[in-house]
């Protein structure tokens, strides 16, 4: 498609607000009102479309998601909506007896705050409900799993079997693995049903069509190893890919590839990025790593992944070549840790992922740093128990409008597979702050954000963080061409009702990649 026209629609850059636009090959020629556009899509000859009142706006840029990971979980069990460990037993049951012996069942999304019984599922629950197969399922978190007593065997550990660093096997009375393991122990099982090579470019095309429909049109893929960086070129190379990817990979990539390619390498739509490396764990698995203990387990302040002279190595390493850095941090006192490393060095855009946990004098660190935060805010909704679990430190617990008025550029994201890909459900968090469903809506009224915020941060933020503001997250003069057609206004809706809208078209350089822009056609 040589380009078009677009007319009657609202459309938002997102701040500001026009009638029409023209897109030429891959950028935007002009927007601007409806008459001036008609004018121009007429001299240059270009087919023009009535969008029938529709909503245009900036593609999404989803600033930190696990592309791979996402397509991998679309075949696996979804956990999200399990209420009880029995609940859960059966849907394991059921999967079982579709499988062969020996086949692994794997899924994500459990929550043992929402289960009846209020603990964690075991080896023996799974080994009842699945005997003949081994079992591995994700907490919705990530850092936490479950595992069957097959799976632990194949995985080889046992009794015997020591934590690992940065990791946790949790055991009964007699010392026996339970099956929950915690932050690294997961590798255990990891090594054990690691994916072919190949398997990662499906899941990496069934991942972009999914998101593609939902109207994301960049993704920062973080946490890549080599299998998804190699995937993700050799699709690039092949034009397989239809949206734009800025790779954040993990660490020991980073140590093989920082003598032999310069960051900001690309290869069409796919370029490095940065690095990212992990520091505490989770809030829903008590493993973030806190100033004080958990309120509701006085016994632990979660877990420090890295040390502070070993991250200080790592963040120095990272800095002489170049790279930016992308640190998952959700607990406080790793959050001051990072923060405390940065002092010394010099980085454009150090990122900071998550940021979970920030009273004010984090807040304030962070400004004078320009750190950028890239958040979740669906994690308000997922972390329903976050209250119980901080107490009056849940004031300071996904503080994004006390971000914004410290002048911090904050980046939106879904850390899909751990929360729904779809960038409206997080506007719609973002916006409402669960009021009405969660507990923290009622503690932090005051950090809701206008719609147009919550854009704002989905579009020209993630453009920023992933350094990618000179040509995305606006819909304006030269400019890419990546925009998504909404079917109603998100602005004009009741706040509750945006994870409602639907995307009807996704255009990715000037290419329709989701849906259709004949709503109502006018003229060739």
């Amino acid at each position: 498609m040589r380009g078009f026209a677009l007319v009657n629609c609202t459309i938002y850059s997102p701040a500001e607000k026009y009638e029409a636009l023209v897109v030429l090959r891959n950028k935007v020629l002009k927007v601007g009102a409806e008459k001036e556009i008609l004018k121009t899509a007429k001299s240059l000859n270009l087919k023009t479309y009535d969008l029938n009142g529709a909503t245009v706006v900036p593609g999404f840029i989803d600033a930190h998601l696990h592309l791979a990971g996402l397509g991998f979980s679309l075949a696996q069990l979804d956990l999200r909506n399990i209420t009880s460990i029995e609940e859960l037993k059966k849907v394991v049951a059921e999967e079982a007896s579709r499988k062969s012996p020996g086949a692994w069942i794997l899924g994500r999304g459990w929550d043992q705050e929402k289960f009846a019984e209020k603990r964690f599922p075991t080896r023996w629950d799974l080994d009842e409900a699945a005997p003949r197969n081994p079992v591995f399922l994700k907490r919705v978190c990530g850092h936490v799993a479950v595992a069957n007593s097959l799976a632990l065997k194949a995985a080889g550990i046992s009794k015997k079997t020591p934590d690992p660093p940065g990791g946790v096997i949790d055991r009964d009375d007699k010392g026996e693995p339970t099956g929950i393991l915690r932050e690294s122990a997961l590798e255990y099982i990891y090594r054990v049903i690691a994916q072919k090579p190949e398997e990662y470019l499906d899941a990496i095309k069934k991942a972009s069509h999914k998101l593609l429909s939902e109207g994301v049109t960049c993704v920062a893929a973080v946490s890549c190893d080599f299998y998804e960086l190699k995937a993700l070129f050799q699709l690039s190379r092949k034009g397989e890919i239809p949206l734009k990817v800025r790779a954040y990979v993990n660490y020991s990539v980073f140590i093989k590839l920082k003598d032999i390619v310069p960051p900001d390498i690309s290869l069409g739509p796919v370029s490095l990025a940065g690095v990212k490396l992990l520091l505490d764990g989770s809030l829903g698995g008590r493993t973030a790593y806190l100033k004080e203990p958990y309120s509701d387990d006085p016994s632990t302040r979660g877990v420090l992944l890295i040390s502070e002279n070993k991250l200080k190595e790592i963040l120095r390493d990272i800095s002489h070549y170049g790279w930016q850095p992308a640190v998952h941090t959700i607990g406080d006192a790793a959050l001051e840790i990072y923060l405390n490393s940065l002092k010394m060095l010099s980085f454009s855009r150090p990122r900071v992922e998550h940021a979970s946990l920030t009273p004010p004098e984090l807040l304030d660190l962070m400004s004078e740093l320009k750190v950028l935060p890239v958040v979740q805010p669906h994690f308000i909704i997922s972390d329903f128990w976050v209250v119980e679990r901080l107490g009056e430190r849940a004031k300071y617990v996904y503080a994004f409008k006390s971000m914004i008025k410290r002048g911090l550029k904050i980046a939106f994201s879904t850390d899909a597979p751990v929360e729904p890909s779809n960038p409206l459900q997080t506007v719609e968090a973002a916006v409402t702050r669960g009021e009405g469903l969660v507990e923290l809506a009622e503690v932090t009224p005051y950090e809701k954000l206008s719609v147009n915020e919550a854009l704002n941060a989905y579009t020209v933020g993630s453009a920023y963080a992933c350094r990618l503001e000179n040509s995305c997250g606006r819909i304006k003069e030269g400019f890419s061409a990546d925009l998504i057609i909404l079917d109603k206004d998100p602005h004009k809706v009741n706040p509750g009702e945006i994870s409602s809208l639907k995307v009807l078209a996704t255009i990715v350089d000037g290419k329709v990649v989701y849906g259709t822009l004949n709503l109502r056609k006018t003229s060739e």
